[in-house]
């Protein structure tokens, strides 16, 4: 019998109000070791606010969030990246009037060990970063720029990837690199939730799948599942 993988995240019975309007109500999910997990859904139908949540940018008003075992739902946002969280924000995070080699550093600012060899690592990696180390990021291009969000996030040695909406905004060439890099990810062991209104791409990819509607999940299983339900895929992704 396989063993099963430990948790890394868990979210229970989460709901955030904005004022008296309700963002996300009473949703509840959870990410194991290694695994890819994908947030589906419309603009605003809450995975977004869920991450927020998690990462304390918005606080709960009422269940209860566990990273690593640990309960952070009343944590800071600071202290919860320094858990060993690593974010890719909507619209990415990096630094554009700082260079390339300026913004992986600061990608290792929590990061424990040797700083140097991870540097090394994922400039090797991402050799388009090792071309361009000098240059400001905000020179990159869109693509670029997104490449060098995940080389940042690397930095860190994160035990938790948490991305909102990476292929915003970039041409359909450049989604399907990105994916690429986030697939390659995956079979390297690394523990990946995202959201993402790219349902194909982002199925292509996930273990498991969380699909959001007006702020609650309304269905949740494998990447398979999701894939070979012919209901599913008109109801909510539309032809995948």
């Amino acid at each position: 019998m396989a063993k099963t993988k430990p948790n890394i995240l868990r979210v229970k019975d989460i709901s955030v109000s904005y004022g008296e309007l309700s963002a996300i109500r009473q949703v509840s999910l959870e990410v194991n070791e290694g695994e890819f997990v994908a947030l589906l859904g419309a603009n605003g139908s809450g995975k977004s606010t869920l991450l927020s949540a998690v990462l304390g940018v918005v606080r709960a008003k009422s269940g209860t969030i566990w990273f690593l075992d640990d309960d952070v739902t009343r944590k800071s946002t600071d202290y919860i990246i320094g858990s060993g969280i690593s974010v890719v924000p909507e619209g990415r995070g990096i630094l554009p009037m700082m260079t390339v080699m300026e913004n992986l550093q600061l990608g290792a600012y929590h990061a424990k060990g040797n700083v140097s060899k991870r540097l090394s690592w994922v400039l090797e990696r991402f050799p388009i970063l090792a071309e361009r180390k000098n240059m400001l990021a905000g020179m990159l291009s869109g693509g670029q720029q997104q490449i060098l969000d995940i080389g940042r996030v690397l930095m860190g040695s994160p035990k938790l990837i948490v991305m909102d909406e990476p292929s915003l905004g970039l041409a359909p060439s450049l989604v399907s690199e990105l994916f690429r890099i986030l697939l390659d990810l995956k079979k390297e062991g690394q523990t990946i939730l995202l959201a993402e209104q790219n349902a194909r791409k982002a199925l292509q990819c996930a273990d498991r799948a969380y699909i959001f509607e007006v702020g609650s999940i309304v269905f949740e299983g494998t990447a398979k599942e999701l894939m070979r339900d012919p209901k599913l895929q008109q109801a909510y992704l539309g032809k995948v």
